[in-house]
């Protein structure tokens, strides 16, 4: 037993809550850059640690490969793409929960502001190396949703087809606060990752791409979701732990 100003807990609660603490030190220190709510990752390997860290379970992937159309056609498809709607080349929809759509405030997207047609571009088009859906003209952003509301965590390959550019994304919360943004190289050949982890009790409700050079039209593939299952004694401890913190630092020796 460990004794706090709380009274007495577990040792194995209060091993536990230390190790969320120590986790998050250590996501601070993987992040590329941290932001208020957010912590930003432009390698794979430090994503995945993170979300090891952390001990959220993978839910899944959307990597748009439910699509009928083969290169070398393009394709206009309706806007938005929902998980489990039928669109078009996508007799099933989307297979994990989210929307893409368009976005008619183009930089200044606060809100969601979906358009009417996408572009579906197949592999072996545009120098794209899989299904991709992106904006069907430059003058819009794009918009990912998160229809599951515990998403904690996602991690993505920034798309601009043909040579490729620089892409901005911003993050948003459930809310539809903003999180924070990320500059990143994209390209067709997915070859640029990005890692998108909220903090504190954010989670990721909507996740918007701007292309700034080259063809435009950002959007982002292979989408991975991560949604925490943490505890109710974890999370007793980690209160209890950061309150016996708190008052010992009101009530120094």
């Amino acid at each position: 037993m460990i004794l706090t100003p709380y009274g007495q807990i577990p040792s194995s609660a209060f091993r536990n809550a230390l190790r969320t603490l120590i986790t998050l030190g250590v996501l601070l220190a993987f992040s590329e850059i941290a932001q208020a709510g957010v912590l930003f990752f432009n390698s794979d390997l430090a994503f995945d640690a993170a979300v090891d860290l952390a001990d959220y379970p993978f839910l899944g992937r959307e990597d748009f490969e439910g699509s009928t159309l083969t290169a070398p056609g393009n394709a206009n498809i309706n806007d938005p793409l929902t998980q489990g709607v039928p669109n078009g080349f996508y007799p099933s929809g989307l297979t994990q929960p989210m929307r893409v759509q368009t976005n008619t405030l183009n930089a200044s997207p606060t809100v969601p502001s979906p358009g009417s047609i996408m572009l579906l571009v197949p592999a072996g088009s545009r120098n794209s190396v899989s299904d991709v859906v992106v904006p069907a003209s430059s003058a819009v952003s794009f918009d990912w949703l998160m229809l599951e509301p515990r998403i904690k965590a996602v991690g993505l390959n920034p798309i601009i087809l043909h040579e490729g550019g620089l892409a901005e994304l911003k993050v948003y919360n459930q809310s539809n606060q903003l999180l924070g943004s990320f500059q990143t190289l994209a390209d067709a050949a997915a070859t640029n990752f990005v890692g998108v982890l909220a903090t504190g009790t954010d989670r990721i409700g909507r996740i918007n791409f701007l292309g700034l050079s080259g063809f435009g039209r950002a959007a982002g593939d292979n989408a991975d979701l991560y949604f925490p299952e943490p505890s109710t004694a974890v999370m007793v401890a980690v209160a209890i732990a950061l309150g016996g913190l708190n008052c010992r630092r009101r009530n120094p020796r």
